[in-house]
């Protein structure tokens, strides 16, 4: 897994080059999936401002020069530092206006013959940090994936109703979507043909998410080249930043096996010890991840045999709250959340 290191927009655009007023309200996000740029250093001018940010990562909100046209600097980062001379690219950003909130995304491709892939920053303006109506999850959409169509995202959990409609490559949604906190089942589909590429959960409520604003994007590459090109899939990043949250594949297109049975936890909350009962197939296997709700993982395993099976965890030596368990089998995924109480 790699390493994030937070880009603090508050004091590190604030420093040095930044140093001013006004300002504006920015979150950073790296997406693009270039394998040249998996991780980099940021640069304005001969300052570095971001170190080792890496692919499916982003900042937090934090302040930014308004008024002013900011020129980023990209460094693909190896295991030695960069400095100034090993900008790859530069791309500008702004004037940013004063009190304005911005979703600032790095997006696309270094080398590529189509020149509506190639890597570029994607502005969005009027960004949120917290819902609009308490009890909703405000989320806003990027299609950041450079070799699929426009698609179709539709919640299919109950009565079926389209939520984004043709959204094209490099496009946000016009606005967010204003959703009740709830678990929801999102299936993404071309919009020409209607063929479905994946369904995914975005457990909203699970992840306790109420009156939050979040950001969710379409990442990857729905057919990689080879294994260093990152594969598709809809992850989602909070106002706080961090490592993108991936949502789990309910179905998918590439792996249509699922579930046999169900899976439960106790007890809950838990003082440490927390046993798993995981009903499936037999011959199938299952990965078993933990990861707190800023999405890092904290404990994993495997269990590689079929039918009624038994795991048993230690939690003792994680921090008192409240983490997401993750069970995928054949490429279904199903989620619970847990409490550890000291």
């Amino acid at each position: 897994m790699k390493k994030f290191i937070p880009l603090m927009l508050s004091s590190l655009l604030g420093t040095a080059a930044f140093a001013q007023d006004p300002t504006a309200i920015v979150q950073l996000v790296h997406n693009s999936p270039d394998p040249a740029v998996q991780v980099v250093d940021i640069y304005d001018g001969d300052v570095k401002f971001g170190d080792s940010v890496a692919f499916r990562t982003a900042s937090s909100f934090g302040d930014a020069p308004a008024g002013t046209v900011i020129t980023l600097g990209f460094a693909p980062r190896g295991e030695e530092a960069t400095t100034s001379d090993d900008i790859a690219l530069t791309v500008d950003i702004g004037p940013l206006e004063e009190g304005k909130t911005y979703i600032v995304m790095a997006n696309g491709l270094l080398t590529t013959s189509d020149p509506e892939q190639e890597f570029s920053i994607d502005v969005f303006e009027d960004a949120r940090q917290t819902s609009n109506a308490q009890g909703n999850t405000d989320v806003l959409v990027f299609h950041g994936s450079p070799d699929a169509p426009a698609v179709d995202v539709d919640e299919t959990s109950g009565t079926p109703s389209n939520l984004v409609d043709g959204l094209a490559y490099g496009s946000f949604t016009d606005g967010y979507l204003e959703l009740p906190t709830a678990d929801y089942q999102l299936t993404v589909s071309v919009n020409e043909s209607g063929a479905e590429v994946a369904t995914y959960q975005a457990p909203l409520a699970t992840l306790g998410l109420e009156d939050q604003a979040l950001l969710v994007v379409a990442s990857g590459f729905v057919a990689p080249a080879d294994a260093s090109e990152p594969s598709f899939g809809l992850f989602a990043i909070p106002a706080t930043g961090g490592e993108f949250v991936a949502l789990p594949v309910v179905t998918s297109t590439q792996n249509a096996k699922a579930f046999s049975g169900e899976a439960s936890l106790f007890p809950n909350p838990t003082t440490g010890e927390l046993t798993v009962n995981l009903e499936m197939e037999a011959g199938s296997d299952a990965s078993v991840s933990v990861r707190n709700l800023a999405g890092q993982e904290v404990s994993n395993g495997r269990l590689a045999t079929g039918g009624s099976n038994e795991m048993v965890f230690d939690f003792s030596d994680l921090e008192a709250g409240f983490y997401l368990l993750s069970i995928e089998v054949e490429g279904k995924t199903m989620m619970r959340k847990f409490q550890v109480i000291k």
